[in-house]
Order: C-alpha cells, then structure tokens, then sequence
C-alpha cells in the first residue's frame, strides 16, 4: 500500500471566497457591501460578476482612494481566479490599514493559489498576530505547512484548531495523515478515531484508519474498516484494492482476488505483476 494516502483537503480551495459574490451591490460613487440580495433592490445588480467588476472598476476610477470598493474587487478577483490583480489591491489597502487581519488573510489566499505557499503563510502569520485565536486562519497557515511538508509546523496549527473547536473534523483529519506519513501510527488512530466522533459516516477516515491497522499488521480490524468504508463509498476502487490487499495477508485468496476485479472495474489501475500475485496465486 501506498505511504501516502492522499491528504485530504477541504471541500473548496477557498472556503472564506464561497461567500456568494454575487450578493455585492455595487452602487455608484458609494461604498460597497456584501448583503443578502432580498435585502436590496438595485437595478446595478447582475448575475453576473464580470459586469459587477466593471461596475466596481468604474466606481474605483471616481474614487480611487476607497478601501471597501478595492477590497470587494480583490475579492472578486480572488474569485475569478486573477489572483495577481487580487493582490496588487490588498497592496493598496494594505497600505491605508496595515493591521487589517482580513485584508492579510485574503493575501495569504491568493499567494495560496499562486502556489506560493511561503508567502502565503507570511500574510496568515500577520493575520494570527492580530486574531490569535481564529481557528480559521490557523487552519488555513497549517494547511500549507502541509504543502511544503513542513509536519511539525503543520501539527502545531492543527492541534491548535482543535483545542479551539474540538469540533474541527479537517484538523484530526490531517493530523492523521501527518502521523501516518511518519509513521506514527498508533497516533494517527487516535486523531481518527476522533474525527470519527464527528463524522461517523467518513468512508475516507474508515480507509484511512484500515490503512493504518493494516501496517500495524492488525489483519482483522483492518478488514472492519475497508468493509464499512465500503459500505459508505461503495464505488471507490482504491477501497477495494486495499481490502484486496489486507485478505491476501488474512490467506483470504478468493476474496482477495474478488475485490482486485472489482477494484479494476471500479477504474483504479492493478499491474499485471498485481493482479498475477493475488488472482493467480496457487
């Protein structure tokens, strides 16, 4: 089995920029605010966030100086994946309010996405100094530690985030496969086992901890995982090749074998030299 099950990452690369975007009101020559729509009636309003931001851009050239309007346009940007544009307006903003934890967080977002993941953690680092406790920009800062491998760093925050909200599935989730990756097994249990008591029903968390168990050599238990992760995920291959796996070590040939074909037919690619040892073994 792999040494490294995929990191699990959050359901959207932003979670703070799913804000619906498409509730600004832009109105001429005056601030902007982010409101629910049935709270307003505009007819500058569109479905459409490229005639917001040409409004926006419209409304920036009158008053250039507007922290708000420069603000929702490097949101949008954000948004439409112009991130370099993003950036270059927190610039801006940046510099009329420095100390603006919002302002820094939203940088960090945009050097995240540019893959820049050491200045994105520069810009949440700000934002931690100014909110200490703000479970969202610790996650955020752990979760690239986590990109650049960086385990520790990445542990601190998360174990952080939980201590905050012990209600963080994301940050057990993670801490797990930090200590899976090395090799800290019987600690990635625990953190599984805790993101279980807040989702139950985690085909991916049921995998993961049979992963585990399977490199501690507990056959048995491991097979109980694969067998409830598949019976939350029945369609996922890899679910299949690992349970493959761990009946060929439980002598379980047939089994084993049956959850191979079933694994190639699911779409996860078995080499030949595999599916020779498992489903030809004699």
């Amino acid at each position: 089995m792999s040494d490294r099950n995929y990191i699990f990452k959050r359901q959207s690369t932003f979670i703070y920029k799913l804000i619906p975007l498409i509730s600004i009101i832009l109105i001429p020559l005056s601030s902007c605010s982010i409101e629910p729509t049935n709270k307003y009636q505009s007819d500058k309003l569109t479905n459409s966030l490229d005639d917001n931001l040409n409004l926006l851009n419209q409304n920036i050239e009158k008053l250039p100086e507007n922290k708000e309007q420069l603000f929702i346009r490097s949101r949008i940007n954000l948004y439409l994946e112009n991130y370099t544009k993003s950036i270059s307006d927190l610039n801006i903003v940046l510099k009329k309010d420095p100390r603006n934890k919002q302002y820094l967080f939203q940088k960090g977002l945009a050097y995240e996405e540019l893959g820049d993941y050491r200045r994105a953690i520069i810009e949440y680092s700000k934002a931690i100094l100014l909110d200490r406790n703000n479970e969202k920009y610790l996650f955020y800062r752990g979760d690239n530690y986590l990109r650049l491998n960086n385990y520790q760093m990445a542990l601190k925050d998360f174990k952080k985030v939980v201590k905050i909200n012990p209600k963080e599935f994301h940050s057990y989730y993670n801490m797990g496969q930090i200590y899976f990756i090395q090799k800290e097994f019987k600690q990635a249990i625990i953190a599984y086992v805790n993101a279980l008591k807040i989702r139950p029903n985690s085909a991916q968390v049921h995998n993961n901890k049979g992963v585990v168990n399977y490199h501690l050599g507990n056959y048995p238990e491991a097979n109980k995982n694969f067998n409830i992760a598949i019976k939350y995920s029945s369609n996922n291959g890899k679910f299949f090749y690992n349970r493959s796996k761990n009946n060929f070590k439980l002598n379980k040939l047939k089994n084993s074998c049956k959850d191979l074909k079933k694994s190639r037919l699911l779409g996860y690619e078995i080499t030949q030299n595999t599916y020779r040892k498992i489903c030809l073994y004699k």
